[in-house]
């Protein structure tokens, strides 16, 4: 990274909001190490299974699609929510040419396709069909604005950026994660909001999509998509959370295989040789306050957590972007 006054080892992590709001970039950035961020990339004619394996080996979940990596020409994401989004327009689709091929076909043709075959297609696919960089001399406001504003050519929000040096050249990726992560080393910096209940703060509205216990990994991603969420929770007989389900859960995954999409979400997750962790789902209370929220989004890393009622009744869910439009919200315009 290039020298700069914040970048100094006395660089001090910011105390309030409005430090923080103005802070650069490449200092925070530095603060949480992701300064020497080794980034591994992808081509627009990169396989489906090609960037399975890549963010498999590295244990990440998005890849930057560099059209020309000499001049780092930067065109978008993929990550596994657009794997997704895309999965289930290929195995949905009524072209003739795909009529005559049963699920497991449709799967294997998948993962030999070619990323720029299948991302441009992807509607509501913000990180793949636009651009979202930032410099390190960027402000950290700079980045939540597309972090909590929908594109206007997409209609969803970016979940990640890449940050670039003044030459251009690749400095590092920074998410909605990264930002919580920087607001749960001091909850003070979210204001009055931090000591209020999600009811309160009236993020526990959303419509919680559910599907049942014994549904297919792939019929549940199929809900996911067509339902526009990025989650759905799996729920018993009684309605009781049992499970959750999101992209994150491809993790590790080398390629898309119809064994184990047939799977029961709870039995996909489980499945021989996968990487994931399983525990039970976390979930917070509609009286729980933001800040405690935060803390447990940031500990857990996660992107989101149901608030549920008692006996795990799911009533909403809280996402990272929720917590960062708060923020937003609380600064003048």
């Amino acid at each position: 990274m290039s020298a700069s006054p914040q970048n100094e080892a006395h660089f001090k992590f910011p105390a309030t909001v409005q430090e923080l709001m103005a802070a650069r970039l490449g200092p925070l950035l530095l603060a949480i190490g992701k300064d020497q961020e080794q980034i591994s990339v992808c081509a627009p004619n990169t396989t489906v299974a090609e960037a399975l394996r890549s963010m498999a080996e590295r244990n990440t979940l998005s890849l930057p699609i560099l059209d020309d990596p000499v001049h780092n020409k930067f065109v978008g994401f993929v990550d596994v929510m657009s794997l997704v989004r895309a999965l289930v327009m290929f195995v949905q689709s009524s072209n003739p040419e795909l009529a005559h091929m049963a699920h497991p076909e449709r799967l294997h043709q998948f993962n030999l396709a070619q990323l720029k075959d299948i991302l441009p297609a992807v509607e509501g696919n913000a990180d793949s069909c636009v651009s979202p960089s930032l410099v390190l001399n960027a402000t950290f406001k700079d980045a939540l604005v597309p972090f909590t504003m929908p594109s206007q050519e997409i209609g969803w929000h970016v979940h990640r950026l890449l940050i670039t040096k003044n030459d251009g050249q690749l400095a590092a990726l920074f998410t909605q994660s990264d930002a919580v992560q920087m607001l749960a080393r001091n909850t003070k910096l979210l204001g009055e909001s931090g000591k209020k209940t999600i009811l309160e703060l009236g993020l526990k509205t959303r419509q919680v999509v559910c599907v049942g216990s014994r549904t297919t990994t792939l019929d549940a991603f199929c809900t996911m998509v067509n339902e526009q969420v990025t989650c759905v929770a799996v729920v018993n007989d009684l309605g009781y959370l049992v499970d959750v389900l999101s992209p994150s859960d491809l993790r590790g995954c080398h390629e898309l295989r119809y064994e184990h999409f047939s799977l029961p979400v709870h039995e996909f997750k489980r499945r021989p040789g996968s990487m994931l962790k399983i525990p039970t789902p976390v979930v917070c209370s509609p009286n729980d306050r933001l800040e405690d929220c935060v803390n447990l989004l940031a500990q857990q890393r996660l992107h989101r957590v149901y608030v549920c009622q008692p006996h795990m009744v799911p009533i909403g869910v809280l996402s990272l972007t929720d917590v960062l439009t708060v923020l937003m919200k609380s600064q003048p315009a």
